[in-house]
C-alpha cells in the first residue's frame, strides 16, 4: 500500500480543518492562537515530526493539544504542534486544563515524556502486535516505526531471542555489553555439555562444538519467521535471498526471507547424522520445512503440538499454540516407556527478553519420550532451555549460538541451574583460558 493514500474511515467526534478528531477535547483552535512554552526542554527530531504529521493526516486526531488556563502556554503537544504546521493544518483540538502554579505546570510538562520514556517494551507482545497490523489494511509506518525498522526488530529478535527464558529455573539477567566475556571463536566445557560462540553454517565451529561426537538428537528453535512476519505468510513474491543493499544474507543479522529459512535448514540437516530430530516451528513454515527435513533422510513422522493455553492477540482465530516436527532416520527403538500424547501443555510465561516462550518441561518431555537416542544438539542455542532440559534428563547437550551475549546467559544459567563452579572452562583460540580471564562469568 502506498503509505499516502490510506485514509481513516472510523466515525470522529468533530473535524479540525478536515481532519477527524476522536480525541476529547475543549475546542478546535487555530494553529496560530497556539503558543509552545518557552522552556519546553523536550526536542522533536525531524524524523519524528515527519512521522507523526502523515500519523494525524491520515488516521485523524487522538490526543489534543494540553494547554494552560493559567499561562496560555501548551504544556503537552508541541511535537503535535510542529506535525500539524507542516502538514499544513489550520486547526487543532484544545485541552484547556488548569494547574496551581508554575512549578506544577513545568512538572506536568516533564513528566509527559519522562514517564513514556520509563516505560519497558515486551517484546513479544510488541511482535504479535506488528504481525496484527500487518494486514495490508493500513501502512506500517503509522506504529512510528519504518518498515525497515519492523524488519530488522523483529529478524533480531527471531534469531538472537529464539530460544526462551524460561519458568521454573531462575534466569540471571542478560549480561550488559561492558561486562560480556564470551568472544566469536569461544567454546565454554561446563559440566559434560559444550557451548560454542558460533555459527552452526560454520563447518570448523560445529567441528569444535562437537569434538567428534555425533548426538543423536537434534532439539532446536530456528528462527523460522526470519523473513519477518510479512514473509512467514508469503509463498511468492519477495521472498529471495539478497538484503536490500544487494550483499548477501547472514544469520547474524537475520534478514533471510522463506528461502534464505529454506537454504539455512538444509545446511543444518545435512550436517546432523543423528537419529532424530525436534524442530519448532511456525504453522506458515510446516510444509517448507516438512520438505527440507524429508529430503535430508529423515523421515517425518508426527506433528507435536504444544498447547499454550493463553491465547496469542489479535481478532478471529487467535494462535494459541506452536508446532514440533518430530522426525526420525531409522525406526524408533520403542520400549515399555509410557509415552506422551502429541499435545503437551504448558503455561507460557512471560519474560520481556524473548518474543517467545518454551518452558522447560516441554523440552524435557521430548526428551524424555525418546530416551534412547543420546546426545542433544541446538544449533540455536539461545539462552540455553535444551541445556537445562538435557541437564535435567541426563543428556549431554551440544549448543551453538552466534551471539556473545546470549553464550554468556547460557553458561550463567547452567551455573545458577545447577550450582556448579568448579567444572567450568574457557577454550579460546585454541588455548584455555586461566580462570581469571573469566570469573565475571560467576558474579
Amino acid at each position: 500500500m502506498n503509505k499516502t493514500e490510506y485514509k481513516t474511515n472510523a466515525e470522529p467526534k468533530a473535524y479540525a480543518d478536515g481532519v477527524p478528531v476522536f480525541c476529547a477535547h475543549d475546542a478546535i483552535v487555530d494553529i496560530t492562537a497556539l503558543v509552545p512554552n518557552p522552556k519546553n526542554p523536550n526536542q522533536h527530531p525531524d524524523t519524528q515530526i515527519q512521522i507523526l504529521g502523515r500519523i494525524i493526516r491520515q488516521t485523524g486526531w487522538r490526543q489534543p493539544i494540553t494547554v494552560s488556563k493559567r499561562s496560555g502556554f501548551i504544556v503537552k503537544g508541541h511535537g503535535r504542534l510542529s506535525a500539524a504546521l507542516l502538514e499544513g493544518m489550520k486547526q487543532a483540538p484544545v485541552d484547556y486544563q488548569n494547574y496551581t502554579n508554575e512549578a506544577e505546570e513545568y512538572a506536568d510538562l516533564v513528566a509527559d515524556n519522562r514517564i513514556a520514556e520509563l516505560a519497558e517494551t515486551d517484546n513479544k507482545l510488541l511482535a504479535d502486535i506488528f504481525a496484527d497490523i500487518d494486514t495490508g489494511e493500513i501502512p506500517m509506518e503509522l506504529t512510528g516505526y519504518t518498515e525497515g525498522e519492523v524488519q530488522s526488530l523483529v529478524a533480531a529478535l527471531s534469531e538472537a531471542l529464539h530460544n526462551d527464558l524460561s519458568e521454573p529455573d531462575d534466569i540471571p539477567e542478560t549480561p550488559k555489553a561492558e561486562t560480556i566475556i564470551s568472544q566469536k571463536g569461544d567454546l565454554w566445557i561446563i559440566g559434560r555439555h559444550r557451548v560454542m560462540c558460533g555459527s552452526c553454517t560454520n563447518r570448523a565451529d560445529m567441528d569444535l562444538l562437537l569434538n567428534g561426537a555425533h548426538p543423536e538428537i537434534l532439539l532446536t528453535d530456528p528462527p523460522y519467521c526470519s523473513g519477518g512476519f510479512q514473509e512467514c505468510g508469503r509463498t511468492s513474491g519477495s521472498i529471495g535471498t539478497k538484503r536490500k543493499d544487494g550483499k548477501a544474507v547472514t544469520i547474524a543479522n537475520d534478514t533471510l526471507s522463506t528461502r534464505g529459512y529454506q537454504a539455512l535448514m538444509r545446511e543444518v540437516l545435512q550436517n546432523f547424522d543423528g537419529l532424530v530430530a525436534y524442530i519448532f516451528t511456525d504453522w506458515r513454515m510446516w510444509n517448507y520445512l516438512f520438505d527440507i527435513v524429508e529430503s535430508s533422510g529423515l523421515g517425518v513422522r508426527n506433528m507435536i503440538v504444544w498447547n499454550k493455553k493463553a491465547i496469542g492477540m489479535g481478532s478471529g482465530w487467535r494462535t494459541q499454540h506452536e508446532l514440533i516436527m518430530f522426525a526420525h532416520r531409522t525406526k524408533p527403538k520403542w520400549d515399555n516407556h509410557k509415552g506422551y500424547g502429541n499435545v503437551l501443555e504448558a503455561t507460557r510465561s512471560g519474560n520481556e527478553l524473548h518474543p517467545t516462550q518454551k518452558p522447560v518441561e516441554i523440552l524435557e518431555k521430548l526428551l524424555d519420550n525418546t530416551r534412547w537416542a543420546e546426545g542433544v544438539l541446538d544449533t540455536f542455542g539461545g539462552s540455553g532451555t535444551s541445556l537445562i532440559a538435557a541437564e535435567s534428563i541426563g543428556q549431554q547437550a551440544f549448543l551453538m549460538e552466534m551471539e556473545p551475549v546470549f553464550v554468556d546467559t547460557i553458561v550463567k544459567r547452567y551455573i545458577k541451574t545447577t550450582g556448579e563452579t568448579t567444572e567450568i572452562r574457557l577454550i579460546r583460540k585454541g588455548v584455555e583460558q586461566p580462570s581469571e580471564v573469566f570469573e565475571g562469568i560467576f558474579k
